[in-house]
């Protein structure tokens, strides 16, 4: 009898949170519904709650290599980011809080949807000019990555702490999908080879069409080659109960999973997954499937390559190239690159070379020197950007600007360290490349975020790399 209080506290929390649950869902559903031109499944079946909103500058290279940008209203929901034209009615009437923004969709246009199962975020450096800006510099801005049409878009924020806030939410939710069962799972499992699995399948004729459903397809004045409509992949997955779909609305589903990994996209890349005459295509028969461990591992894979390319066992990589009677410091070729990513193993052929290094490009580990194309295996000239600046190092200032590398196995980070008493409180090693030995408890480096371990690659943008700690 003790216990029957506790008992029945137990079962009001979960009839209250079962309750908060549907209310959430009859939100979502009554928002997206009033969104303009909305594709693909319907959120609730993937998404419970808004986790962040609002109005940031989206960037991105079409696939002419032509950059544009324009302001796009964004929606991070549970496990899918929505991207919208125009302006929610409400924020017209001055209302900006989540609750009033979910009860209408309406003065929204929808525009696309990132699956934050897949995305890879970096951060990016104030006043920075970039091949997706063309050049231009940005402030309070990150990058994103699109599985779904193999892209990554700079979002550009108004404030440094609307930037932290977007930054938090969405590595908080790439948490929560890493350490949930499907997360898990998902790295036990992969996708891909059930996909490759099924575009195998799709080649054969299929009983109901009478042909295969990957085809040649003619749409309008044109023939469309070794392509697919939703309508005939939704009525194969069903025919076949593959993966257990038994009706539409699974396959449609499925058809968007697809696409969110990468997989499978619209041939030309406007649409999420419909069952309807819209043609799509796997990206492996055009060229643009994108290898996951190696998107997934580029910082880890471009710090590796950089303190190898500027060992002396490979130094003729880097050099001074003389381009259209110009010279340009501490570069290369794109070609040359391909080739030296084959010699040195970490590619097996120049397919392989090229997506690695449009991976080193997107991850801003590399760049065009002019910032003018993307990566080809070519030879189109590009540079490290720790190399870009050959200025000499001055540990003597009052303040430097270090960007280190928090081990061999993450991403590259600037700290800016004021002295204090002469000192900035750490101790660095006397290796090539240096890295800091012990961080003084209370000194300016362990406040600048500094930890022993730590690579030092750069001081006041001077690449340090082949420097001791003497120099």
């Amino acid at each position: 009898m003790a216990m029957a209080p506790d008992a029945m506290l137990y079962v009001a929390d979960a009839v209250n949170e079962d309750r908060r649950r549907l209310e959430n869902l009859q939100l979502i559903d009554g928002w997206q519904s009033t969104v303009i031109g909305w594709t693909g499944p319907k959120l609730r079946d993937s998404s419970r709650q808004l986790l962040c909103q609002g109005l940031l500058t989206k960037w991105s290279r079409t696939a002419t290599k032509k950059v544009h940008s324009n302001q796009r209203w964004f929606f991070l929901f549970d496990s899918v980011l929505v991207y919208c034209k125009g302006t929610p009615a409400c924020v017209r009437k001055g209302k900006w809080d989540d609750n009033s923004i979910l009860e209408s969709g309406e003065g929204l246009t929808f525009k696309g949807r990132i699956d934050t199962r897949n995305i890879a975020l970096l951060d990016m450096e104030d006043g920075k000019g970039h091949a997706e800006t063309n050049g231009q510099a940005v402030r309070f801005a990150f990058k994103i990555s699109n599985q779904a049409k193999g892209k990554w878009y700079i979002l550009a924020c108004s404030s440094q702490d609307e930037k932290d806030h977007w930054m938090e939410c969405l590595l908080s939710e790439q948490e929560r999908y890493l350490t949930s069962q499907a997360g898990r799972m998902s790295r036990i499992q992969p996708s891909d080879h059930t996909a490759l699995k099924l575009r195998s399948l799709l080649g054969r004729p299929a009983p109901l069409l009478g042909k295969p459903v990957i085809r040649s397809i003619k749409s309008g004045l044109r023939q469309y080659r070794a392509c697919f409509s939703g309508e005939d992949l939704v009525t194969w997955l069903i025919e076949n109960q593959w993966e257990g779909i038994k009706d539409s609305e699974a396959a449609i589903l499925y058809g968007q999973s697809l696409v969110d990994d990468g997989v499978i996209h619209h041939i030309y890349d406007k649409f999420g997954f419909e069952n309807s005459c819209k043609l799509y295509r796997f990206r492996t028969d055009d060229g643009t499937y994108s290898d996951k461990a190696i998107v997934h591992d580029i910082n880890k894979i471009g710090i590796r390559i950089y303190l190898r390319v500027h060992g002396a066992e490979s130094h003729t990589l880097v050099r001074n190239i003389v381009h259209h009677m110009k010279s340009f410091p501490t570069c290369f070729e794109g070609a040359d690159l391909v080739d030296w990513l084959i010699d040195y193993q970490y590619v097996q052929n120049r397919s392989h070379g090229k997506i690695m290094g449009t991976a080193l490009l997107q991850a801003g580990i590399i760049h065009h020197v002019s910032d003018e194309h993307d990566f080809e295996d070519k030879p189109y000239l590009y540079r490290f950007t720790a190399d870009d600046s050959a200025s000499s190092v001055n540990l003597c200032e009052k303040q430097s600007k270090i960007l280190v590398n928090k081990t061999i196995d993450s991403a590259a980070r600037i700290h800016v360290i004021t002295k204090q008493g002469g000192s900035f409180g750490f101790v660095l090693t006397s290796s090539k490349p240096a890295w800091i030995r012990s961080v003084d408890e209370g000194s300016p480096a362990e406040l600048a975020g500094l930890f022993p371990g730590d690579f030092v690659l750069k001081v006041n943008d001077t690449v340090v790399t082949q420097f001791d700690h003497f120099d």
